[in-house]
């Protein structure tokens, strides 16, 4: 099973098939019963959506939307359960940087929390405190660039 990281996620509703998910959708060739989205993925993407300008950004939200209501309709969008919250707090001492700098934000810990908790390999983009965080704990990545 894949969890989708929201970087992923926002590849994936862009439908923009030169992105590295779909090539990666592609060569692993996952059911749709197999492929996940935390709530959490959804609210980061939503929010990213609103610095966009008009008529993109309706665009967008119409895209958004879509996507949200197939992963429900799925079974395939994970809420944030106690089993979740238990693994963030696992995370919490954990010094987590981006390649880029800067702290990785508790929205992004909630999503890694998602996939440690339910076992889930974490499709995303390469980082090093990913793979990193992999040798430390259970955590499969599965990088897409």
């Amino acid at each position: 099973m894949y969890l989708l990281g929201s970087d992923a996620l926002g590849q994936l509703i862009g439908r923009n098939r030169a992105r590295p998910v779909f090539a990666w959708l592609e060569t692993a060739k996952p059911t749709e019963h197999q492929i996940f989205a935390s709530v959490v993925s959804f609210g980061v993407v939503g929010d990213s959506l609103e610095a966009l300008e008009e008529p993109a950004r309706g665009h967008w939200r119409r895209l958004h939307a879509a996507a949200q209501q197939q992963f429900e309709q799925l079974g395939n969008l994970i809420d944030v359960d106690m089993a979740i919250v238990r693994a963030w707090q696992g995370l919490r001492s954990l010094s987590l940087q981006r390649d880029a700098g800067g702290d990785v934000g508790v929205d992004e810990r909630l999503v890694i929390a998602t996939a440690l908790a339910r076992g889930y390999s974490l499709v995303a983009p390469p980082e090093a405190y990913l793979a990193a965080l992999a040798n430390q704990t259970t955590l499969t990545v599965i990088p897409i660039a």
